[in-house]
């Protein structure tokens, strides 16, 4: 079965939760900014001031009416809380909620300070339309555009929408020319490895290409909020089992690169998993003379070949009702997977997504597993690209595609000298 960090059986019921904030949101208030915030003064105030200074898609002010921010300061150590009530002091337009919160040590951690504040946006913006939650960290800086290009993929039907996250020039500055050598294979690895698989299992409301999404740049109606029973308050990676939570009832997330941020490159973290790990990782890794191996091209378009035959096939079965057996059967030998649980999920899963899910495990399970070196990886990546992209006028990568690759991030775990993915690219 999902992994229950992954895995809700209902949806929040947000009647239930404590509030944060006493004042209420103003009447025009479409958005909620969370920032969870531990230890960020160096960084807070210019994070904050991007905030404040927003504009909308024509470069117009945009109507501080139209949004608020909250941030917690959870075990803070430093001037966090401070810097950041001064802040709204000094812009008193701006709905700037300031909560501080001191965890046991056993909760201490963005896992909970991000749930806690993303129930309490839910708990705000219920009962106003497709109101939306927007996740950002205390040391990133948001785009000019940032709110306005998230509320517009909002509005033309994306239920969760993952920004693009880019190394700021300074952190970039501050890498090893060898730990940002390794950044940038790893990044346009993983975004052609997901562009591969939007081409052999494509989905309308997210064409390629794709980036990476996380905590940085993550916004979801607060209807996919609650329908997917809110962030697990796990250690580390919370957005992405957040995300496999709206994976598992069907959202439709969005991957836009016009929401974009910056974020900085820490090599000292405060979760065992993330950008900071990964960028030490990659400096021991150097030290080694490893290099980094990953899953080949050939693995990547067979999953994703086979999760667009159960697509089909679940499509088939609820638009035409016909029976499936045969196709079923195919599939499930084709795949490895048991013929009766298949055609028993076909029948009676109630999503898609948790279905994919379990198949998608199911399949890995009985892959061989195959690392190849990440130079050789790429350039098998781009040959099956190419050849698919013939004939395929509905597809088309920007042009700088793979100097546009190399600026993104996305957490991986490791396994020193040789590494696997731990989460797909999404």
């Amino acid at each position: 079965m999902i992994s229950p960090y992954f895995r809700t059986d209902a949806p929040l019921n947000v009647s239930q939760l404590t509030p944060l904030v006493d004042a209420p949101p103003d009447s025009s208030c479409e958005l909620c900014v969370i920032i969870p915030v531990r230890n960020e003064a160096a960084l807070l105030s210019c994070t904050l001031q991007r905030l404040t200074y927003q504009q909308d898609l024509f470069a117009r002010p945009l109507a501080h009416a139209r949004y608020e921010i909250i941030l917690l300061a959870n075990n803070c150590t430093d001037d966090s809380a401070r810097i950041a009530r001064r802040h709204a002091r000094e812009h008193p337009t701006l709905r700037l909620h300031v909560v501080e919160r001191d965890f046991h040590k056993t909760r201490a951690h963005v896992g909970t300070a991000r749930r806690m504040l993303m129930d309490e946006a839910c708990r705000r913006l219920t009962k106003r339309g497709r109101s939306v939650i927007a996740s950002t960290d205390g040391d990133t800086l948001v785009s000019e555009t940032w709110i306005a290009a998230t509320i517009a993929e909002i509005k033309i039907g994306a239920d969760a929408v993952g920004g693009r996250i880019l190394l700021s020039p300074q952190a970039r500055q501050t890498l090893t020319r060898n730990a940002y050598r390794y950044h940038t294979q790893d990044e346009q690895y993983r975004l052609l490895a997901a562009t591969l698989e939007s081409l052999r299992d494509p989905l309308a409301h997210d064409p390629a290409p794709h980036h990476q999404h996380f905590g940085a740049s993550f916004a979801v109606t607060a209807e996919a909020y609650r329908k997917a029973g809110g962030v697990p308050a796990v250690a580390f990676l919370e957005d992405v089992a957040f995300y496999e939570r709206l994976r598992s009832v069907d959202a439709r997330f969005r991957h836009s690169r016009s929401v974009q941020v910056e974020t900085s490159a820490r090599t000292h973290g405060r979760v065992p998993i993330g950008l900071s790990q990964q960028l030490d990782e990659w400096t021991k890794m150097n030290r080694a003379g490893a290099s980094l191996r990953v899953e080949s091209a050939a693995r990547i378009e067979r999953r994703a070949h086979l999760c667009r035959r159960l697509r089909a096939l679940w499509l088939a079965k609820r638009s035409t009702h016909n029976e499936v057996s045969y196709e079923a059967d195919k599939l499930a030998c084709d795949s490895g997977v048991d013929a009766r649980w298949l055609r028993e999920q076909l029948s009676s899963s109630s999503a898609f997504g948790a279905f994919v899910m379990e198949f998608e495990r199911l399949c890995e399970a009985r892959m061989v597993e195959t690392l190849v070196e990440v130079v050789s990886a790429i350039g098998e990546l781009l040959e099956r690209i190419a050849a698919l992209r013939t004939g395929r006028e509905a597809f088309s990568l920007p042009n700088g595609f793979s100097a546009q690759a190399l600026e993104e991030i996305e957490p991986v775990v490791f396994s020193a000298p040789v590494y696997k993915m731990s989460q797909r690219g999404f």
